[in-house]
């Protein structure tokens, strides 16, 4: 198990969030985090009817990753509002140990102000200190601001699934890959 202490960050708004390890206490926050994240739709791939993330399994996700020493799970909390969270795994063998995958999760209210770019940070800080030497994700084409995040913070598109998601007829999305390498 990794020990994680908590920060405190002030985002573009002056308001200060709290990024930490998730907790079980978090897990009905995620749970209103994700629901108000598929509701939106914006970035996903899963309409809000498709997808289902049920209270007990956040909560073994939490138990999971916070007792993992090659996972990891942050919330960004306001007060008590859980409105960001990053979930990582890396890989199982040895062989594919020194990489792994991340999904990055903020409320709508509180996207492009920061809370993504402090989750990601965090998580570079942490994969940097235990021997993880890349991250990867997968994005959706039309997610520009999420894409331009992860420019911003040294991540490269490595390869492209065309046509990945169908939003109706003839209206696609491609998925990117995309990593730096630490």
């Amino acid at each position: 198990m990794s020990v994680l202490p908590p920060t405190n960050i002030r985002l573009h708004s002056g308001i200060e969030v709290s990024i930490r390890a998730a907790e079980l206490r978090d897990a009905s926050g995620i749970g209103a985090l994700i629901s108000a994240v598929y509701e939106n739709g914006e970035g996903t791939v899963s309409e809000a009817n498709e997808f289902q993330w049920p209270l007990q399994s956040i909560q073994q996700s939490v138990e999971e990753h916070g007792s993992a020493t090659n996972c990891l799970m942050l919330v960004a909390v306001i007060d008590s509002a859980v409105i960001g969270l990053l979930k990582f795994e890396a890989g199982a063998g040895r062989r594919v140990a020194h990489q792994g995958r991340f999904g990055l999760w903020v409320h709508p209210s509180n996207r492009s102000g920061g809370v993504g770019r402090a989750l990601l940070s965090t998580l570079i800080g942490w994969a940097r200190t235990t021997g993880i030497e890349c991250i990867r994700l997968t994005v959706l084409s039309d997610a520009t601001r999420a894409i331009n995040l992860y420019r911003s913070i040294g991540f490269e598109i490595e390869g492209t699934c065309r046509r990945e998601v169908k939003y109706a007829p003839e209206s696609y999305a491609d998925q990117i890959h995309m990593a730096p390498f630490l």
